[in-house]
């Protein structure tokens, strides 16, 4: 029989004490949680509606699914021009005389090392 150590899930990397302090309500520290649903809105329904479009039946239809998905995150996210405008600002290394040749140098050593 194997023995699994079970661990606290407010507390990364610690072991379950049996404290009981993940079972209490996050709107009354004074109550245990009895699932009421008031800290997440969901006050007097016992589920979560979530709307279907419909049903992929195979794997081409998953596909195109995802492929026009990409196509939304791209559009929604519309590409900013300011971004690739920052880009042109960065300076490497090579752009800087003294550090292109260090660079150079210390690239020359390690290549010439494995030889």
């Amino acid at each position: 029989m194997c023995n699994k150590i079970k661990l606290c899930i407010l507390e990364e990397n610690k072991e379950c004490t049996n404290c009981n302090r993940c079972n209490i309500c996050d709107l009354d520290d004074k109550k245990i949680c009895d699932s009421c649903g008031k800290c997440i809105n969901l006050q007097n329904v016992d589920y979560k509606e979530i709307p279907i479009e419909g049903f992929l039946d195979d794997s081409l239809e998953v596909d195109e699914y995802l492929y026009e998905t990409d196509l939304n995150d791209v559009e929604q996210n519309d590409f900013d021009m300011e971004y690739s405008e920052e880009l042109e600002e960065i300076e490497y290394i090579e752009d800087i005389p003294k550090l292109r040749e260090e660079y150079e140098r210390k690239m020359q050593e390690i290549f010439l090392k494995k030889n």
